[in-house]
């Protein structure tokens, strides 16, 4: 791949320390045009409370920027969402990765969580079966 930092092409800049002896890769890495390597993790279903906290812990203590793309439980899981008696807070919120009450970060902040954009109808059709399998109790 051109124009990916040396390091990179052995994996030691791509994954980040995620406990004791894990590492956690990320679905896709983006070489920025000045070398900075943003992590992107697309996620189709929340993931359990827990391992979504380590996955932005390690993230936060690489100092490594992070998109996450996801479909719409996955963006209130992490920014939040308005509750019957308020604003409920995200999980990236509460880390305080990303600012009170639903708030847009400010750009250039280290964690972005936008809504994945499907355009294709079957796309669209195969993250609503999947999510449907993998859709945990309440």
């Amino acid at each position: 791949m051109p124009h990916v930092p040396i390091g990179a092409r052995r994996g030691d800049l791509l994954a980040v320390p995620a406990g004791a002896r894990a590492v956690h890769w990320p679905d896709l890495v983006v070489v920025l045009a000045d070398g900075r390597l943003v992590a992107v993790e697309v996620e189709l279903t929340p993931k359990p409370a827990p391992a979504l906290r380590t996955i932005l812990r390690a993230y936060r203590q690489a100092g490594r920027q992070v998109l996450y793309l996801g479909t719409e439980p996955v963006v209130r899981q992490l920014r939040g969402r308005p509750g019957l008696e308020g604003w409920i807070s995200g999980i990236a919120e509460e880390m305080l990765l990303l600012p009170s009450g639903g708030a847009a970060p400010a750009p250039g902040s280290p964690l972005q969580v936008r809504p994945l954009p499907v355009e294709d109808s079957l796309v669209a059709a195969q993250i609503v079966r999947h999510a449907s399998r993998h859709r945990r109790p309440a």
